[in-house]
């Protein structure tokens, strides 16, 4: 069967010198072979679109030379099929291996996602759990510059039905519990959390403890504000009285004399002095229950 010539096409080709830098318009089968035939002698690192959008860097190409594919012949995994015959793709490791050193060395990808792509391109294609196979063709498609990190992030996630909590706190330094595991302390974010909902506790020191509810999306970032809040104050009452009269401190800090009627004294632990010019000084400690009446009767001594 005589072949369709398209000498235009040709001789554009030869004028060009190559196919490198622009796109050559195809307009018969006759065309796209020879298209084909041309950008497949070449050898290294190309470019290919397919028909459904995708674009396949980085691999060495061979070329079918049979217009028919010989179906008795083992099929490779990767194979597109055309107009023009069989293209067959064999794709380089050490070029995708390369290319997933530089994102790591530059700081795209972190510590744990580049030791996950590196096992996962170590274990290859064949005998991959469907999590795994579909993690494995995102990852292709990062290192072949299809999409960015940040939607290879968000689709490893979805794929793997997890999302990120980045929590934080007013004042930081909480301790973060979830589900009653402790977590550390804010701020922090936490990666590869399966996709549900979860109890989180907040504690510091001085302030009251927080708890939410929060819910965890494949493929987000859940992001958690929380402002704790320090306690109401709660008092106790304190009466003091010596034998003989005194002058009475609290804390260090002079009250009246006795007797002496404190109303308002904060929940805790308190030191009382009293003292007399004639007498030995008498200390005590008390301890102030939420409103309940202490009563101290201090005895002073002669010097």
């Amino acid at each position: 069967m005589p072949q369709e010539k398209s000498s235009a096409l040709r001789d554009e080709v030869e004028r060009r010198g190559g196919l490198e830098k622009w796109t050559p318009k195809i307009e018969t089968p006759e065309d796209l072979r020879f298209v084909l035939e041309q950008a497949c002698d070449y050898r290294g690192d190309v470019t290919i679109a397919t028909k459904d959008g995708r674009q396949v860097v980085g691999y060495v190409f061979n070329r079918v030379q049979e217009w028919a594919y010989q179906h008795e012949k083992k099929q490779t995994p990767r194979r597109v099929s055309n107009l023009a015959g069989e293209i067959w793709l064999s794709q380089n490791p050490h070029l995708e291996k390369q290319r997933l050193d530089s994102l790591h060395e530059s700081g795209q990808l972190t510590d744990a996602e580049y030791q996950e792509a590196k096992a996962l391109l170590e274990k290859g294609a064949s005998g991959l759990a469907d999590v795994e196979a579909n993690t494995l063709k995102v990852l292709q498609d990062l290192l072949s510059a299809t999409i960015p990190v940040s939607t290879y992030r968000a689709t490893i996630m979805r794929v793997k039905r997890v999302g990120v909590l980045d929590i934080r706190s007013e004042p930081a330094g909480a301790t973060v519990f979830l589900d009653g595991k402790y977590l550390g302390v804010t701020p922090l974010k936490l990666s590869n959390q399966p996709v549900g909902e979860y109890l989180l506790e907040f504690q510091c020191k001085g302030y009251e403890p927080a708890r939410r509810r929060v819910q965890v999306d494949a493929g987000k970032t859940g992001t958690i504000r929380q402002t704790l809040v320090r306690p109401k104050p709660e008092y106790g009452e304190l009466i003091v009285n010596a034998v003989p009269w005194g002058e009475v401190y609290l804390d260090g800090k002079h009250r009246g004399t006795t007797p002496l009627r404190l109303r308002k004294v904060l929940v805790g632990e308190h030191t009382v002095k009293v003292m007399n010019a004639a007498c030995q000084d008498a200390t005590r400690k008390v301890t102030i229950k939420k409103d309940q009446i202490i009563r101290l009767m201090m005895e002073l001594r002669p010097e």
